[in-house]
């Protein structure tokens, strides 16, 4: 099962901030990249009745995840911390296995990308809302040896729709997943919805995304 995150750390090790992304921002979508797989997830910066902003993400069959590019040494503890809701899920899964090629699509995923030992190659950690498996469970993609897909969130929307909170201790999870700590800088993260495989819809919503580091 997933390590939860930060708990027994508290009275030992105080928290940094480190560096902040604005998701809500016109500028979003100017600086950060997009990697087309299968068509464009459609991101857009929405409005609450509150008046707070957030980035939408809805896919029809399509998948594509924006990214930013960064680096940040491992032995810097970076916290990976974040607010998102799924909004709809993607259907026609077979839920019979983890991330399997006919089920591999997801309402929300937020990616860590570390530098791997050959040029050009990265380990690549995806964190997933998944509407059937557990928080906790976890699979290699079927696409990619070097990605790992861990569930964090597990089940529909909580009842009151409103944001859940994230905060993820990367090289722990790192190690959890790839059974081993990481030799390469953090180089970049991500955000996206896809449907491409299972050539339906996804939605989901993200806002304060930032990553900090832990001073013990």
């Amino acid at each position: 099962a997933a390590p939860p995150p930060l708990i027994g750390l508290q009275g030992r090790a105080s928290i940094l901030p480190l560096m902040n992304f604005d998701l809500a921002g016109t500028s979003l979508l100017k600086e950060w990249k997009e990697h087309i797989f299968h068509g464009k997830t459609l991101y857009s910066i929405e409005i609450e009745r509150d008046q707070a902003k957030f980035l939408r993400a809805f896919s029809q069959g399509t998948s594509s995840v924006l990214f930013k590019e960064i680096q940040m040494k491992p032995s810097e503890r970076p916290i990976l911390k974040w607010e998102w809701r799924a909004v709809r899920f993607p259907s026609n899964k077979q839920n019979r296995i983890l991330a399997a090629k006919p089920d591999n699509d997801f309402a929300a995923r937020v990616y860590a990308v570390f530098k791997g030992k050959l040029p050009f190659s990265s380990d690549v950690i995806q964190y997933v809302w998944d509407d059937h498996f557990p928080e906790g469970a976890f699979a290699t993609s079927p696409f990619a040896k070097n990605v790992r897909i861990l569930v964090i969130q597990g089940g529909a929307q909580n009842d009151s729709g409103g944001w859940v909170s994230e905060e993820r201790d990367l090289v722990e999870d790192y190690k959890l997943l790839f059974g081993k700590a990481p030799s390469g800088d953090l180089m970049g993260v991500g955000i996206m919805s896809d449907s491409d495989n299972t050539g339906t819809s996804s939605e989901a919503h993200f806002r304060h995304l930032a990553i900090e580091k832990f001073r013990i």
